[in-house]
């Protein structure tokens, strides 16, 4: 376990400890039983960050799924989803993924993304096969570079510091990964007070869109062995074709990680489309969400 999060633990520990110390004896001079009760930390819960640091030390290639959802503002808002899974190698942010995008109009259009060698593609609508474009010309491409979501003076992305940065989590109760029983560890860390994630990340259409700085952490454990089975993190509106946009939202993300010892295998090397292929313009928002 790492020094930060032995330290974030023990000042949980300790805190509730703290608790059970200044809460209301009952007559005989005992703590209450609800005292009590807050006053013992949740194991599983202490077991499920060590299983996260843990997983940072050895992490290799996962399964991936990116979700997003962009509303416009009411009324009748055209929503667009985007739903996209596939291996990634979370150490180099290597990755090959396929999904589609769909529309709230009824629109619906195929998409791919690939990164490699530092540079993160994706496809621009139509693709092929899509109407007015005929089955054999070959999509265009937008691409970023991974820098863009890099932290300050770090090879990873935002998302690892803000992961390391979770030192807390409570019990959200039995859920399923798969078709496998798992538990269910839920917490939040506020991103604008990570170190190493720049404001001007922040400050990004998407982000910003989504009306807040929290991200939600949720980790899933194997209900038998208390293996970490999967890591969720989400903000904004719940991805659905049904989002509802609010005075403070219109956008929301959600990305898994998943079957950390049996993922997809990942194709070595990523084939990068050919430069003629590649367009300037385009929406980097996919390569915002990339956790490596």
């Amino acid at each position: 376990m790492s020094r930060r999060r032995t330290a974030g633990v023990l000042a949980v520990v300790l805190g509730l400890s703290g608790l059970a110390g200044c809460s209301s004896a009952a007559p005989d001079g005992a703590p209450s039983p609800a005292a009590t009760a807050s006053a013992t930390p949740n194991a599983g819960a202490i077991a499920a960050l060590a299983r996260l640091d843990s997983w940072f030390d050895r992490a290799g290639t996962a399964n991936t799924s990116l979700s997003t959802v962009l509303t416009s503002r009411p009324a009748n808002p055209l929503i667009s989803m985007m739903q996209l899974s596939g291996p990634t190698d979370v150490l180099t942010g290597a990755t090959q993924l396929q999904g589609g995008r769909q529309q709230s109009s009824g629109a619906n259009t195929e998409v791919d993304a690939v990164s490699a060698d530092g540079e993160f593609y994706s496809t621009v609508p139509p693709r092929q096969g899509a109407t007015g474009q005929s089955a054999g010309t070959p999509p265009s491409w937008t691409r970023t570079a991974l820098t863009t979501v890099q932290g300050t003076d770090s090879v990873h992305s935002i998302w690892w510091l803000a992961l390391h940065h979770l030192d807390k989590v409570h019990l959200d109760g039995p859920s399923t990964v798969g078709k496998n029983p798992a538990t269910e560890y839920t917490g939040t860390v506020d991103l604008s007070t990570v170190p190493g994630i720049p404001a001007s990340v922040l400050q990004e259409p998407f982000f910003k869109e989504t009306g807040s700085t929290e991200l939600s952490v949720d980790l899933y454990t194997d209900m038998d062995t208390g293996a970490l089975v999967q890591l969720t993190y989400r903000m904004g509106l719940k991805v659905s074709i049904d989002a509802v946009p609010t005075t403070k939202s219109l956008s929301g993300f959600q990305v898994d990680l998943s079957d950390f010892g049996a993922p997809t295998a990942l194709p070595t090397p990523v084939v990068v489309p050919a430069e003629k292929y590649i367009v300037s313009d385009g929406n980097d928002d996919l390569c915002l969400l990339l956790f490596f």
